[in-house]
């Protein structure tokens, strides 16, 4: 099978295979909703600075970890919650660009890789400065009105518009925020990207004068992901087929069934298919309920482990 599907394109060709490495993400910025006389503003939490990863890596390296996979979540200006900028320049409270080249120089120099997390597919704030237009880039329903995306209440496990709403960008933009995303790099230090919505988000666009359906969909991230390789190695998230091909590095794999009653018997397929090809992970396993399942799945699958992780104390965020 895996033959096949690299004579039609969907897999890259086996290598020889590679110590898994260990999968890290950092979190860099997060905005906090405060209010001050009631009028609401949004306050700047700095959870990790590219200084103080550089030394959880050295670290790790210390202690015998040999290849480190590190993706940089939210270290521009905008957070970690999807700006609609994509740049990919760190935010000065995080560090400086030269920060960056030094921090990606020492993981490449144990054979790791440092990507940066581009979010092409959703953004969370409609500035009034920004250059996307909620009217104008985000999808839109049957209905033909813009699709927002809203989180779920954890205790109610409900819908909400007051947790995490999101818009949904429209696949016949992913090009452009991308070259946007490029052309704001500084200095010498090329980053590798990652975008975990390729792999894990594939919805339609139902604009009267612009509709995408899900194949339509599948085309442009390709396309899109086409190009990013030209850049460096790619990471995705969520493991869709169609992101195999262009594909360095795959998290949040799903890493056993579904649970339904129907299921009785499970075979890490896909696994057996990327072993070899793809790094790949599960979720992150200190993110997961029961972390010691995890990894536990990890090792029936052939799984690199995964963490999310951040330097600094998580008790701002605990309000």
């Amino acid at each position: 099978m895996g033959k096949l599907l690299e004579q039609k394109n969907i897999l890259p060709a086996a290598g020889a295979e590679e110590e898994w490495p260990l999968f890290l993400d950092f979190t860099g910025i997060l905005y906090r909703e405060k209010t001050f006389l009631g009028i609401p503003y949004q306050e700047k939490e700095v959870l990790s600075t590219l200084n103080e990863v550089a030394d959880v890596v050295s670290t790790l390296y210390q202690r015998g970890v040999e290849r480190l996979v590190v993706r940089l979540i939210g270290f521009a200006t905008d957070g970690a919650l999807g700006g609609a900028d994509c740049r990919m320049v760190p935010d000065k409270s995080v560090g400086t660009v030269e920060d960056l080249a030094n921090l990606k120089e020492l993981i490449e120099s144990k054979g790791g890789t440092l990507y940066w997390e581009c979010s092409l597919s959703e953004v969370y704030d409609d500035g009034l400065f920004d250059s996307f237009l909620a009217d104008a880039d985000a999808v839109r329903r049957l209905n033909r009105k813009t699709a927002i995306v809203n989180g779920v209440d954890r205790v109610t496990r409900e819908y909400t518009d007051k947790n995490l709403g999101r818009y949904l960008v429209s696949p016949a933009n992913y090009t452009e925020r991308l070259e946007t995303a490029l052309s704001s790099q500084e200095g010498d230090a090329s980053l590798s990207l990652s975008w975990g919505g390729a792999g894990s988000l594939l919805y339609s666009d139902y604009r009267a004068d612009r509709p995408y359906d899900r194949c339509m969909s599948v085309w442009a991230i390709t396309e899109t992901l086409s190009r990013m390789v030209e850049e460096g190695s790619v990471m995705t998230a969520g493991g869709n087929s169609y992101t195999w091909s262009s594909a360095s590095a795959i998290v949040d794999l799903p890493l056993k069934d579904s649970g339904y009653e129907i299921i009785t018997h499970s075979y890490p397929f896909v696994q057996a298919l990327l072993r070899g090809r793809v790094a790949y992970s599960g979720v992150a396993v200190n993110t997961t309920t029961y972390p010691d399942r995890q990894v536990l799945y990890a090792a029936m699958t052939g799984s690199a482990l995964h963490y999310s992780w951040i330097t600094r104390s998580d008790d701002g965020l605990l309000d």
